[in-house]
């Protein structure tokens, strides 16, 4: 049964005259997972705002369960819609995670005994029942992900829409995530799911690409570089771990405690799963957060200060 149909439609980003979906029609059926994907500034936002009836279409036609659908709709009809945006740190309003998973759901006059229950229930099973009373604003970049996806999942929309809702996921949290969604799809809820991952196009049911005259898929293979050997320095930059004192706030999840040497040259990669603190020591080696538990040392101290790009572009 269709719940979502476009037909003809033109969005534009807003603010801007010209747009970037033309004529897009697409039908989302209940108990459906559609992912879309394009290349940087095909649309794939401008559309979302637009099927989720936050941004008004240009031309063509909007309707949810056979209603119209747009920013004029009723709080009926926008209640069956849950949305969650590609940058997560703009939707946290609350003061813990708990209430934070909960506000949805307690807006939408859910009973709250219930609701802070559900809300309990399901950060447990994305991976955040040891944070219930943490400030939101602390959790990594990931962990904010998978609060607000474990909000939209309390409220119970017939329709949830993603904007790269998992690009901050690390391949662990990504399958419990998608795993996820895959059990509630068939219960009812449809999906539009945002994204360029590989392993999250592959979960839906369907791909819509927005890329214009997408070419077929090409194998590229890249030259590899072996370069010689660094001659023997002192390391730029030294980062001295301390093992891990506090379980709230800024901190590098470390029981033993570790040395990073950071060359003068070449790239130093720093991996591991969401929350471990992988911000954090780029925010303390960057000057931009100062804990007793990391020890910055570089070998000029009038070093030019470095330049730190945050997985949040508002910051």
């Amino acid at each position: 049964m269709t719940l979502l149909r476009a037909q003809e439609l033109w969005v534009a980003p807003p603010g801007t005259p010209d747009a970037v979906v033309r004529g897009l029609s697409l039908q989302v059926d209940r108990g459906e997972w559609i992912a879309l994907t394009g290349g940087n500034g095909s649309g794939k936002t401008s559309l979302l705002l637009a099927l989720a009836g936050l941004w008004p279409a240009r031309r063509g036609s909007l309707e949810l369960d056979g209603a119209t659908f747009g920013p004029s709709s009723r709080g009926s009809q926008r209640r069956r819609v849950a949305v969650v945006f590609q940058d997560p740190g703009m939707q946290l309003l609350q003061r813990t995670v708990l209430e934070e998973a909960s506000f949805a759901a307690l807006n939408l006059g859910r009973d709250a005994e219930e609701t802070m229950a559900a809300s309990a229930a399901w950060l447990t099973r994305l991976g955040l029942g040891d944070a219930l009373a943490r400030d939101p604003r602390t959790l990594s970049a990931g962990g904010q992900q998978m609060l607000l996806l474990a909000g939209a999942l309390v409220a119970e929309p017939d329709l949830l829409l993603a904007d790269e809702a998992g690009a901050h996921l690390d391949p662990v949290a990504r399958r419990l995530l998608l795993g996820v969604l895959r059990e509630r799809v068939p219960l009812g809820m449809a999906v539009l799911w945002v994204s360029q991952d590989p392993g999250e196009l592959a979960a839906a049911d369907r791909i819509v690409d927005l890329t214009p005259d997408a070419p077929a898929p090409r194998a590229v293979v890249s030259p590899r570089f072996t370069p010689s050997d660094p001659p023997a320095e002192a390391p730029l930059l030294t980062l001295e771990v301390a093992p891990i004192a506090t379980s709230q706030g800024p901190r590098v999840l470390t029981r033993t405690g570790f040395s990073l040497p950071v060359p003068a040259r070449g790239i130093t990669a720093v991996e591991g799963r969401n929350g471990l603190g992988k911000s954090v020591l780029l925010a303390t080696a960057a000057g931009v957060v100062t804990l007793p538990q990391v020890r910055v040392a570089w070998r000029d101290p009038d070093h030019a200060p470095p330049i730190l790009a945050t997985q949040f572009r508002e910051k």
